[in-house]
């Protein structure tokens, strides 16, 4: 079990359902919450939240990052997917079945 907390992150309203690091290098991290929002925090330096990515009408239940960080997906319990700029935090495209979606990923991986 861990010994002591070193930092605590906060920011979110509500509890995170979802962490992914930035592949390969680690730097970011990539948080999705129930409050509806997904955030992109510098885990290195300052320890801050770096942008906001607002787009789902509830709360996000996955997030994904592509192979080389340059986008990520989402996936919330408002039966949407999107597709993210990471640089930008605009949303690219948004798809839906209509059905609740519990886990996205890019492919290949």
């Amino acid at each position: 079990p861990p010994k002591k907390c070193i930092h605590k992150w906060t920011g979110h309203t509500k509890g995170v359902q979802a962490i992914e690091f930035f592949p390969g290098y680690g730097h970011l991290l990539l948080s999705g919450s129930m409050d509806g929002k997904v955030k992109i925090w510098d885990v290195l330096t300052d320890k801050l939240v770096r942008r906001t990515y607002s787009g789902h009408d509830a709360a996000v239940r996955d997030i994904n990052f592509s192979k080389d960080g340059s986008k990520f997906l989402s996936t919330g319990y408002d039966r949407f997917i999107r597709l993210w700029d990471t640089e930008t935090g605009t949303c690219i495209k948004t798809f839906t079945n209509r059905k609740m979606p519990y886990t996205v990923r890019f492919f290949p991986l």
